[in-house]
């Protein structure tokens, strides 16, 4: 089954602090990087039935105006709600927007990064964003979740 290849990059994940009470204080980051493989493509395809050729035919990606194939938008931020639940276990994702700013191609390495803005009891807003290697913003946006023991 090929979510699981999907989520394989969380060993890399840093911190920026140490306890998960100190990871939940505003202005705390958690990051993660992830090289976005052909094969991650072919199975977020599979998964999701987004076949957009650009995505998937490196001729058409050419003549739509890229130097290579596209990679997902969806994808670059999936790595949010995995960096929330992974180090936040029992974390209900509520909510996310999306910017998608500038185009990421198949092969790339992608920088996901979540910020702490807003700790208000159980619910914690993070500010997201996906970056390239040269620190170009992918995508960005705002998730909120609800965090479980915090009142």
């Amino acid at each position: 089954m090929p979510i699981p290849k999907l989520l394989r990059f969380v060993q890399t994940a840093t911190y920026a602090t140490r306890s998960a009470r100190d990871r939940l204080q505003v202005g705390s980051v958690l990051e993660c990087r992830r090289d976005f493989s052909p094969e991650d493509v072919t199975a977020f395809v599979t998964t999701t039935g987004d076949s957009n050729p650009i995505h998937t035919d490196r001729n058409a990606a050419e003549a739509s105006g890229f130097s290579g194939r596209v990679l997902p938008g969806v994808l670059c931020a999936s790595l949010f709600p995995a960096l929330i639940g992974s180090n936040f276990p029992g974390a209900i994702y509520l909510s996310q927007t999306l910017k998608f700013r500038v185009p990421a191609l198949v092969g790339d390495c992608v920088t996901a990064r979540i910020t702490v803005e807003k700790v208000s009891g159980s619910r914690v807003a993070f500010k997201t964003e996906c970056l390239s290697g040269s620190g170009v913003v992918l995508v960005d946006g705002v998730a909120m979740a609800l965090m479980p023991g915090r009142q």
